[in-house]
């Protein structure tokens, strides 16, 4: 029975891949483990902490510590840091070895948090972004897509034409890394009342009183207040006793909501106002495209602003023109129009100067189907254009490419909406988005190419069995057979080569060929097939977290059934490693991997300059500390230093790489370089900014004491010599302030209760009348 036990207990232990044979110790079965910047459901997100480590328990708990030899274990609640080992042993502490764990953080999206809002049916529109309540990452991310839309078909709440109700908020991550984002905005939308509409009235001195509530326009709601107050104090004008001018009427409702509407009371002696037009913008620019959502234009006399004065609002070309333009008229840069009224009788016309600027343009929405086995394209080839043309070069696809441009490989990208985002070189109009949807069909199998040899006395053989892979039946053959299906007879068929072509329903083909030899033909040379005899790398290649330089394992050629391998020269011998650097500029040659080809294959090698955003990089600074530039604090990357010239997102206060921790927050920061010469991709790397309220330096040391200490919770604190105590804040040993006390005029001095914070080390700064004295306190 003993026996069959410990027989069992051998057998557990060694069905675990663990780095421990202690029964007690804990089982980790990833080295590695990868979280979000938050983590968790629901409401239930936080910032990835030793709680969400994963560890198998072996009997004996577990312990988190910051290194093989630390003896205080982590809190549950301690967060995690990307790049940082941390090492799991048992509750006691006492496994002997410990398991390291390699964190890894990712970005995560960021919606914002729960939010609830209440407009005004007459308020102004407004980007619910900036009203959003942050999440445990701060504010949300712009990017994301509100659902349902809204009006504006962007962020911006319109009360006048979006309704009340829940909206859910959804962002997606840009590396695809962590799951989406989405949190609820609840949105009420409180009636407001009805002032009516601006009114003119027109009086003598001997016109008796008038109400004005009566000459207001609409259907104003009575029981506003007018200002400034009347004498009659109500709504009565007396032109014996009250102001000619203009009386501002406000109504308000019980849900805080306000309307206000204007009388504008005139003698009759004064000149009634010029029905003309009034422009308060004498140069008035636009971009090349205006409006948002699917109502795009270029800029037109519409869009020209001046507040109607009364008679209307006509545009002309000229002082002096008759015809007024159409509403649809395009407006041209570095040209004035001329503002007149309806009639075109104002007798003065205002000149406008219109500027029109450059517009970023990301084309129009597309679709398209792809079979999975087409060919890499550019997506920019295959868009619509919008009305500003094709798009525009340099934007930036969301999700990215695996290619990591705007080149789309079925093969390796994934069916969807994406959306194309290009940015205004000159900062003077915004950004431009447009969405592209892919649907990939599957593409038929028309296996692998083949070859066969046979002789004129062979007897007949079936093309379709000689392909490779698992080609699809029901194909046809090209040249076609004298049998009429994919029978080869060499006595009626010639040798060479055939095509076999196999189609689906959805406009997908697939090719393969089969080369028919006749025996006595040489066979091909097994030698590698290059198709570009000149190959251009970027300084660093691949994605994510595998960039290095350019190599011999990133030349391309096709193997010709012999393998390949590649020489430093025509004659050399031994081939070259994988991991051999290449050189711009050199040549290197492919040969097969038993070097027997004869004749090999030359490879000109260009390696373009690639951006450098450098790598990863972890900071923590004081508040107090000087302000500093970024790039001097980062880690390189393997091109060394990060490149300057690039940008900070979020912007820093600064506006440059300069980080000032009194101004700029804490948090994550993406800095992005662009390729100068515009051959290599954009490259980008993060750096965390942590902030700490770090403990002020001591300034004196004996001027007040603090008795008991160590103490159960409560401490005294007595005045020495002639100090005076005038606050003390409370520190843990983070720097987190966590009680302040103040002295009051009697000058009786505060009992400092730490009763429920748990035992340990805590700092009081005390502020006296010499200075500032820091006094451990210890908390049994």
């Amino acid at each position: 029975m003993k026996r069959t036990l410990l027989l069992s207990i051998f057998l557990f232990v060694l069905s675990f891949n663990t780095f421990s044979f202690d029964l007690n110790c804990p089982i980790v079965n990833s080295s590695a483990q990868v979280f979000c910047t938050s983590e968790g459901t629901g409401n239930n997100f936080h910032k990835p902490r030793i709680s969400d480590l994963i560890a198998e328990d072996g009997g004996g708990g577990i312990a988190w510590y910051e290194s093989l030899s630390s003896t205080q274990a982590l809190e549950s609640t301690h967060l995690l840091e990307s790049g940082k080992q941390y090492y799991a042993d048992n509750a006691t502490g006492n496994c002997g070895s410990r398991i390291g764990v390699l964190v890894t953080i990712n970005d995560a999206p960021n919606a914002g948090a729960t939010t609830f809002v209440t407009f005004c049916s007459n308020d102004a529109a407004v980007d619910l972004l900036t009203l959003y309540k942050p999440s445990i990452l701060g504010p949300p991310d712009a990017g994301g897509v509100f659902s349902p839309a809204l009006a504006s078909g962007t962020t911006v709440f319109d009360p006048a034409k979006d309704k009340a109700g829940q909206y859910k908020y959804t962002v997606l991550s840009s590396s695809g890394l962590c799951p989406a984002d989405d949190s609820y905005i609840y949105i009420a939308i409180n009636p407001a009342p009805n002032a009516g509409e601006d009114a003119d009235v027109t009086i003598s001195n001997t016109d008796s009183s008038v109400d004005l509530f009566t000459v207001l326009g609409g259907n104003p709601d009575s029981g506003g207040m007018w200002n400034p107050v009347l004498k009659s104090g109500t709504g009565v004008f007396d032109p014996s006793e009250d102001q000619f001018g203009v009386y501002t009427y406000t109504v308000s409702s019980l849900k805080s909501c306000n309307s206000t509407a204007k009388v504008t009371v005139y003698k009759l002696s004064d000149p009634l106002p010029d029905p003309c037009p009034i422009v308060s913008n004498n140069s008035q620019s636009f971009c090349e495209s205006e409006g948002t959502g699917n109502y795009f234009h270029k800029p037109r006399v519409s869009d020209l602003k001046a507040q109607d004065g009364g008679g209307g609002i006509a545009w002309y070309e000229s002082l002096s023109s008759t015809q007024a333009l159409e509403s649809t008229h395009l407006l041209e840069s570095g040209k004035q129009y001329y503002a007149d009224n309806a009639t075109g009788n104002c007798g003065s016309r205002i000149g406008v100067l219109v500027t029109i600027n450059d517009a970023p343009n990301a084309g129009a929405t597309t679709f398209v189907t792809f079979c999975s086995n087409d060919a890499a394209v550019d997506l920019l080839t295959l868009y619509k254009p919008s009305i500003l043309g094709p798009p525009d070069a340099g934007g930036v696809f969301s999700p990215a490419l695996a290619s990591g441009t705007t080149v789309f490989d079925p093969a390796k990208d994934k069916a969807g909406q994406y959306k194309y985002t290009v940015l205004s070189s000159s900062g003077l109009c915004p950004a431009d988005d447009s969405y592209i949807y892919i649907a990939i069909n599957p593409a038929p199998n028309a296996g692998e190419d083949a070859d066969v040899t046979i002789s004129n006395t062979d007897s007949s053989v079936d093309l379709f069995t000689v392909l490779g892979g698992n080609p699809d039946s029901g194909g046809m053959w090209n040249p076609v057979l004298k049998s009429g299906t994919g029978v080869f007879d060499p006595s009626e068929d010639q040798f060479g080569v055939y095509t076999y072509t196999v189609s689906s329903l959805k406009s997908c083909n697939s090719t393969a060929k089969v080369t028919v030899y006749k025996l006595s033909d040489p066979l091909p040379d097994p030698c590698p097939i290059v198709s570009s005899n000149s190959q251009s790398f970027c300084a660093s290649v691949g994605t994510g977290n595998y960039f290095h330089k350019p190599r011999v394992s990133d030349l391309v050629a096709e193997d010709g059934g012999g393998g390949i391998a590649w020489y430093e020269s025509l004659s050399s011998t031994q081939a070259l490693e994988n991991t051999h650097l290449l050189e711009s500029g050199k040549q290197y040659y492919a040969d097969n991997v038993f070097g027997t080809c004869g004749a090999r294959v030359g490879v000109t090698v260009t390696i373009n300059e690639a951006p450098n955003a450098g790598a990863t990089t972890f900071v923590t600074f004081c508040s107090n500390d000087a302000a500093v530039d970024l790039l001097t604090l980062y880690k390189p990357s393997i091109l060394g230093p990060p490149d300057a010239g690039g940008v900070f997102s979020p912007a820093l206060a600064s506006g440059t790489t300069v980080f000032d921790p009194a101004v700029d927050k804490a948090g994550q920061y993406k800095y992005k370089v662009l390729s100068s010469s515009g051959l290599c991709p954009a490259d980008d790397s993060y750096i965390y900014v942590t902030i700490q309220n770090c403990i002020p330096k001591q300034a004196v040391i004996n001027e007040v004491a603090v008795f008991p200490n160590p103490s159960y919770g409560l401490f005294e604190l007595r005045e020495l010599s002639q100090t005076e105590v005038n606050t003390v804040r409370i520190f843990d040993f983070t720097g987190k302030k966590l009680k302040e006390y103040k002295v009051m005029e009697d000058h009786n001095l505060p009992l400092l209760d730490l009763s429920n914070f748990k035992p340990g080390m805590y700092f009081a700064e005390i502020s006296t009348s010499k200075g500032t004295i820091i006094k451990k306190l210890i908390k049994q």
